[in-house]
């Protein structure tokens, strides 16, 4: 029997039965930063086949002391209800943690007396909600950025990222947690938040500031991730929201990526950019064409200035 354990899931409406797909980047940097603190932690992707519901709830069963972390947006939502409800039904004292861009910008509705809410980056209140519900460390109203019932009261705690303001002091994503690993297309983050405010986005509705990631530790993170992958890294996904916002960093970025990927002929790689951006230095895409660049997302909100205000 395990003493204690955090099992931390993604769950879609359907399998996903795609060759690859996106690793659930969130969830294991979540699982990074519990691992390094000593708290044994498991990931269930149910974004493909070989998860298995019965497996979450063998491991639930077989840890003394559980908490269990749900990652939801605004298609999974529902799943996520029923499947916590399935939990709890079975598990009564289990403590049941909901994340994400969904519950970060809604999180009324969903908060219970045996399910909290958290609001914003998870790594520092999900570490503090682990300590406290499986060491007995510290109170719920000292955990930053959760929304909890305390009796009859609903109670939310000001957001916070503590330790982990200064993004370089989260530690590279650990990608042991995947299995088939084969299945996965290498992704990495090089940023947080945004500055602009888009009231249909979640980052810009929260007001979370952008918090760009060091040329440095980036540098350090893609040589791991290429050494893990054994040398040969073919696609890779960049899930930044606001990847080209600063044309200087692009450049040193684009550097970065021809040091460590210098054959463009086993190489390429996705970004998301902002239209504005680009048509001020329309010379960043062809140093991003240059450097690797395969697939360009941009979001084009409307030419309409009524409808975007």
């Amino acid at each position: 029997m395990t003493d204690e354990l955090v099992i931390l899931i993604y769950v879609t409406i359907d399998a996903n039965m795609a060759r690859h797909m996106l690793p659930p980047l969130g969830l294991i940097y979540l699982g990074t930063v519990l691992r390094v603190h000593g708290i044994t932690t498991r990931i269930f992707d149910f974004q493909h086949e070989t998860a298995s519901w019965s497996a979450v709830e063998k491991a639930v069963s077989d840890a003394k002391h559980c908490m269990v972390g749900f990652s939801c947006d605004s298609n999974n939502i529902y799943r996520v209800l029923h499947l916590s409800d399935r939990l709890l039904s079975r598990f009564p004292d289990l403590k049941i943690v909901l994340g994400g861009p969904h519950v970060t910008h809604r999180w009324e509705p969903y908060v219970a007396e045996r399910r909290i809410i958290v609001r914003g980056e998870g790594e520092y209140p999900l570490l503090l909600l682990a300590e406290h519900f499986l060491r007995g460390k510290g109170g719920l109203r000292d955990i930053p950025g959760i929304a909890y019932c305390m009796g009859s009261k609903v109670c939310s705690n000001p957001i916070s990222m503590g330790l982990f303001e200064d993004v370089d002091a989260i530690p590279f994503p650990d990608y042991t947690f995947l299995d088939p690993l084969e299945k996965y297309i290498p992704a990495v983050v090089t940023g947080r938040g945004c500055n602009h405010r888009c009231y249909f986005c979640s980052e810009g509705s929260q007001n979370h500031r952008l918090r760009q990631r060091s040329i440095q530790k980036i540098e350090e993170e893609l040589r791991a991730l290429k050494a893990f992958h054994h040398g040969r890294i073919p696609y890779l996904f960049f899930t930044d929201d606001t990847f080209t916002i600063s044309p200087r960093r692009v450049h040193e970025l684009c550097d970065v990526l021809d040091r460590i990927f210098p054959d463009k002929s086993r190489f390429s790689f996705f970004c998301g950019g902002r239209v504005d951006i680009l048509a001020k230095h329309p010379e960043l895409i062809y140093r991003l064409k240059k450097a690797g660049l395969l697939h360009l997302q941009i979001g084009i909100e409307s030419s309409d200035r009524t409808i975007k205000d």
